[in-house]
C-alpha cells in the first residue's frame, strides 16, 4: 500500500494534469513547441558561426598581429525554415569579408513546387536540392509493371553514385537503355536532372541526408503523432524532453543506409 504521503501527492499530480489539460489546447502546446524547436535551432546554429568565426580568423578575440582582420560585432540575418523565422548573428569584419562554411552551405530541400522554388530564390537566395524520392515516385507511376524494379535500378545507380561524374555515365545508360520504352519517364529523369544533383556539392557525409525532404517529413509528422497522443504538458521542461527523445529516436533512423522501396539490389537484377 502507499504511504499517506504519496497518496496525497498522487492526488495533486492529478488535479495538476487536470488543470494543465483545461488551461493549455492543442494549438497552445504547438506554438510552445515550435517556439522551443527554434530557439534550439538557433542558439546551435549560432555557436556554430562563433566557432567558424574564430577559426577563420585563426586568433584570439583580444589578440593582436600584423594586417589582422578586426571584429566588428554581428549582423542579424533572418532565416526562414518549418519552424518559422529563426534569426542568425552573423560575425562581421570592420573592412572585407568573412566565408562562413555554415552560410556558405545553407541548402532547401523541397519537391518540385512552383510557389516553394519562388520563395527560395527570391527571399532566401540559396542553393536548392530537388527531392529524389517524389521523383522516383513520379516515374514510377509511368513505368510498367514487369520493367519497374529494373528502371529504378537504374535510377538508383545514377542518383546514388559514388561521384557526380559518375551519374552522369548512369544517366547516359538509362536514357539509352529506357529512351525509346518510356519516353516521358525517361523526360522526367533528365529534365531537371542538374537541380536533383546539387547534393554531390556539399561533403560525402551529408549526401544521405540531401537526397530527399522526407527525413524532415517524417521529423514533423512524428511529433505531429507524439503530440496528439501527450494532449498536454506540465512546463516547458516536459517540451524540451519531448523534442529530444523525437530527435534522439529520428536520428538513430538516419545512421543507416536508406535506399527506396521495391529497388532491389542491383547484383541481384544483373544475374537474373
Amino acid at each position: 500500500m502507499l504511504a499517506v504521503s504519496q497518496l496525497i501527492e498522487k492526488v495533486a499530480h492529478r488535479q495538476v494534469r487536470n488543470r494543465v489539460r483545461m488551461s493549455l489546447q492543442p494549438g497552445t502546446l504547438n506554438a510552445i513547441i515550435t517556439q522551443e524547436v527554434a530557439t534550439v535551432l538557433t542558439e546551435s546554429l549560432n555557436a556554430q558561426l562563433v566557432i567558424e568565426r574564430d577559426e577563420a580568423l585563426a586568433r584570439a578575440p583580444y589578440e593582436r598581429s600584423a594586417g589582422s582582420r578586426l571584429r566588428n560585432g554581428f549582423k542579424p540575418t533572418r532565416l526562414m525554415g518549418l519552424w518559422g523565422e529563426m534569426w542568425l548573428r552573423r560575425p562581421v569584419l570592420r573592412s572585407g569579408s568573412l566565408s562562413l562554411p555554415l552560410l556558405d552551405a545553407l541548402m532547401v530541400i523541397s519537391d518540385e513546387h512552383k510557389g516553394i522554388e519562388s520563395a527560395v530564390a527570391d527571399l532566401l537566395g540559396v542553393a536548392h536540392q530537388l527531392c529524389i524520392v517524389h521523383l522516383m515516385r513520379n516515374v514510377r507511376a509511368r513505368v510498367a509493371a514487369p520493367d519497374r524494379k529494373e528502371f529504378l535500378v537504374d535510377m538508383h545507380s545514377t542518383f546514388w553514385a559514388a561521384s557526380r561524374e559518375k551519374a552522369l555515365l548512369a544517366l547516359g545508360n538509362l536514357q539509352g537503355r529506357w529512351g525509346t520504352r518510356y519516353p516521358k519517364a525517361v523526360e522526367l529523369v533528365t529534365r531537371r536532372f542538374d537541380d536533383h544533383v546539387r547534393f554531390y556539392e556539399e561533403p560525402e557525409n551529408l549526401w544521405i541526408l540531401l537526397r530527399s525532404s522526407n527525413l524532415i517529413e517524417r521529423f514533423n509528422r512524428e511529433m505531429r503523432r507524439k503530440l496528439d497522443s501527450a494532449g498536454a504538458m506540465h512546463s516547458e521542461l516536459e517540451v524540451g524532453k519531448f523534442v529530444w527523445s523525437v530527435s534522439q529516436a529520428q536520428q538513430t533512423r538516419w545512421k543507416y543506409a536508406w535506399k527506396p522501396r521495391g529497388v532491389p539490389k542491383i547484383q541481384e537484377v544483373a544475374h537474373a
